[in-house]
C-alpha cells in the first residue's frame, strides 16, 4: 500500500505533470514541505482514513477531471485546487463519523456548526498554506479564488449531504456546461465525491481489500461507543453486521445512484468501467452475504462470538464488553495479562522503565564473554528450575523476584536496577564510561560482578582521595604501581 513518502513523490509527480509547478512558480522545497506535512497529518492507526487513502484518492481524482469534457475547459487554477483538495481532503481524520463527535462532545462542535471534520480538514490544510508559504506569491484574489474552489471541494466530501449532492447532479445532467465556471466546480465536487468512494468501483481484489479496512474502522468506532456506554451505530456493531452486509448496501444506496448519473453527465471509458466493476462487486457481496445467512456457524472474521457482559456503572445495564487477548468469556476480568514482554498489568507505575532498563542489563550479559561459562553452570539446574533461563539471567537486575500469575508466563516486577561501586575505586572517571555486565549475586549460577570498559582505556590515576593532593605519591602514580606498592595516602 502506498503511505509516507510514496503520497509526497505522487502530489510532486502530478503537479509536475500538468505542469502546475511551473506555471504558478511553487517552490520546490516549500512544496516538498507542504506535501510531507500534509502526508504525516494523516494518522497511521487508521485502519482506512489515513496516508494511503488520500494517494488513492488523488490518483482517481486526475483520472475524473481527465474527462475530455472537462479538461478542455478547466483552468490551471481549476486543477490545483481539485488536485490539492483530494490530497488533503481528510487531513487528521480521526477514525470516527459525525455522530461519534457530537455524541462525545468534541472541541470541533464548537468550532463549527455543521460539517465538523471537513471543516476541520480545511482549517488544519489552510494552517499548512500559511506555514509552508507554498502559494503565499500568487496575488490576492488569485488565492481568494483558490481557496474558496479548495474549500469547497472539501465541503462537498461530507457524507450527510450525498443524497443532496445526487438529486441535484441529476435534476442539473443535462443542462450542465462546462465552459460555465459555476457548472464546472460544481462538477469538480462530483468528481472528488465520486474519488473518496472510488474503492467501491476498482476491481474485486482492490475494492475487498479497501472495504475491509473502512469496515474495520467503523466497527472501531462501534467498540469505541460500546465502551463509553453510548449507542453502538448501526455499521459499526461488528456482533450484528458483517462486511459483505455493509458493502452491498452501500453500493446499492450510495456508489450505484452516484456513478449513474456521473454515468449519464460524460459517456466515456471510464464510466462504463466503473459501472461494471460496480456490478461485479455488488454480485460477489451479495453472493457472500447469502452463503453468510445459509451457513452461520462458517462465519468466523465477519460476526465473531457475541462478546460477554458487565454491568454499567451509569445506567446499570449489562452492555456487552468484547474479549480481549489472554481473556476468557469464563475467566475472570480482573486477571491479569501480560502487555508486553516482562511487564504484568500487575506491576507498579515505574514497571515498564525498570522493565527495559533490566532487558537491557541482561542483554550486555549474554553477550559479555562470561556468559558462556554462566550457561554451562546454569543448565546444570534446567531440570529442577522451572523459571526459564533468561528470566533467571534478568532476576538479579530486579529488586522483585520471577513470579507467576495464574498460569501465565512469569513476568518480572522490577525497580530501577542500582549499580553497585567496584571495591577498588573510590572515585569514578567520566571520561571512563563502564557498563555492568555480570550481577551482584550469591546464586552459584552467577558468575562473579566485574567491570568492562566500551573501549581500551588510558593508563587511569588511583585515588583513594576524593581529590588527588600533589604530595601524595599515590595519587600521582598509575593505578597497578599504587596496588603493587601498597601506597596509601
Amino acid at each position: 500500500m502506498l503511505g509516507g513518502q510514496g503520497t509526497v513523490n505522487l502530489l510532486v509527480h502530478l503537479l509536475d505533470h500538468f505542469q502546475l509547478t511551473r506555471h504558478f512558480r511553487l517552490d520546490p522545497l516549500r512544496l516538498l514541505s507542504f506535501a510531507t506535512r500534509v502526508s504525516a497529518g494523516y494518522r497511521d492507526t487508521n485502519p482506512y482514513h489515513n496516508a494511503t487513502h488520500a494517494a488513492d484518492v488523488t490518483q482517481a481524482m486526475v483520472c475524473f477531471v481527465n474527462e475530455l469534457e472537462i479538461r478542455k475547459e478547466a483552468t490551471h487554477l481549476d486543477l490545483l485546487a481539485a488536485i490539492l483538495a483530494a490530497y488533503c481532503h481528510d487531513i487528521e481524520h480521526p477514525g470516527t463519523n459525525q455522530s461519534f463527535l457530537i455524541s462525545t462532545k468534541n472541541f470541533l462542535c464548537e468550532l463549527y456548526a455543521s460539517s465538523l471534520l471537513e471543516n476541520h480538514h480545511c482549517g488544519v490544510s489552510l494552517s499548512l498554506f500559511r506555514e509552508t508559504g507554498l502559494l503565499a506569491h500568487l496575488p490576492q484574489e488569485e488565492w481568494d479564488s483558490f481557496f474558496r474552489l479548495f474549500r469547497s471541494l472539501i465541503l462537498a466530501t461530507d457524507m450527510t449531504r450525498q443524497s443532496e449532492f445526487t438529486e441535484q447532479l441529476k435534476r442539473r445532467a443535462d443542462s450542465l456546461r462546462m465552459d460555465v465556471e459555476g457548472d464546472r466546480h460544481f462538477v469538480l465536487q462530483i468528481a472528488l465525491k465520486c474519488s473518496d468512494i472510488a474503492n467501491t468501483g476498482r476491481t474485486w481484489e482492490i475494492s475487498k481489500l479497501w472495504s475491509t479496512r473502512v469496515t474495520e474502522e467503523f466497527f472501531r468506532q462501534g467498540d469505541m461507543e460500546r465502551k463509553l456506554g453510548l449507542p453502538v451505530s448501526t455499521i459499526g456493531d461488528r456482533y450484528a453486521q458483517t462486511i459483505s452486509k455493509i458493502q452491498s448496501g452501500f453500493i446499492k444506496f450510495v456508489a450505484r445512484p452516484l456513478y449513474t448519473q456521473w454515468a449519464r453527465l460524460f459517456k466515456s471509458d471510464l464510466s462504463n468501467e466503473i459501472l461494471a466493476n460496480l456490478e461485479v462487486n455488488l454480485q460477489a457481496w451479495t453472493e457472500m452475504e447469502a452463503d453468510v445467512k445459509s451457513h452461520p456457524a462458517n462465519e468466523s472474521e465477519e460476526s465473531p462470538a457475541a462478546p460477554t457482559s458487565k454491568p454499567n456503572s451509569l445506567s446499570g445495564v449489562a452492555t456487552p464488553v468484547p474479549l480481549r487477548r489472554g481473556i476468557s468469556a469464563g475467566s475472570n476480568i480482573t486477571t491479569p495479562v501480560p502487555l508486553r514482554r516482562g511487564i504484568s498489568t500487575g506491576s507498579n507505575a515505574a514497571t515498564p522503565v525498570a522493565a527495559r532498563r533490566a532487558l537491557a542489563t541482561a542483554r550486555l550479559h549474554l553477550a559479555s564473554p562470561m556468559f558462556s561459562r554462566s550457561l554451562k553452570q546454569s543448565a546444570q539446574s534446567d531440570s529442577v528450575n522451572p523459571v526459564p533461563l533468561h528470566r533467571r539471567l534478568m532476576a538479579p537486575y530486579s529488586s522483585g523476584a520471577v513470579s507467576h500469575s495464574s498460569g501465565l508466563s512469569p513476568h518480572i516486577d522490577t525497580a530501577p536496577p542500582t549499580i553497585p561501586v567496584s571495591p577498588h575505586l573510590t572515585t569514578y572517571s567520566p571520561a571512563l564510561p563502564r557498563r555492568l555486565i555480570t550481577p551482584l549475586t550469591d546464586s552459584p549460577t552467577a558468575p562473579r560482578r566485574r567491570f568492562l570498559p566500551t573501549r581500551t582505556p588510558p593508563p587511569q590515576r588511583h585515588f583513594l582521595h576524593t581529590t588527588p593532593r600533589p604530595g601524595c605519591k599515590a595519587c600521582v602514580a598509575p593505578a597497578p604501581v599504587a596496588r603493587q606498592s601498597g601506597a596509601r595516602c
